[in-house]
């Protein structure tokens, strides 16, 4: 048996807000999905966890769980920087933005998926059943 056929999905969730990546944190029931969470607050902390993972033996994240309003930069430009750092992660919008101009630019890059952030926890347990749908689509 491999290593990859037993190895946990890694999933990085770059999120800004300290409340919302706790709640990612604390609704991730390994019941429900079996998987690592890596938090990275802002794009720049993101773009380092992904060349010390592939510098190293460690494997890229499965999924990336990209906020779509970041600090610094948008989270289009964070997608462009991701996708030359880690071509064979997946990578997913999460956005709070109701605005059609966002929705346009993220559809425009191709990403796995665009889901709306969740607030509640059916909400969470919604978005963590959609993940893990993602995740089984992505396994080779």
């Amino acid at each position: 048996m491999s290593d990859q056929a037993i190895r946990r999905p890694l999933i990085l969730l770059v999120e800004d807000n300290p409340a919302e990546a706790f709640l990612f944190r604390q609704t991730l029931d390994p019941g429900q999905l079996d998987a690592d969470l890596h938090v990275s607050e802002d794009g720049d902390e993101a773009i380092d966890f992904l060349r010390k993972k592939s510098s190293g033996p460690a494997v890229q994240p499965d999924l990336i769980l990209l906020d779509y309003n970041l600090p610094r930069s948008t989270g289009a430009e964070l997608f462009t920087r991701i996708r030359v750092e880690s071509s064979d992660s997946s990578i997913a919008f999460l956005s709070g933005s109701e605005s059609p101009a966002d929705y346009s630019e993220m559809e425009a890059l191709g990403p796995a998926a665009i889901m709306p952030k969740p607030r509640t926890l059916a909400e969470f347990q919604e978005l963590w059943d959609r993940i893990a749908v993602l995740l089984s689509d992505g396994q080779r």
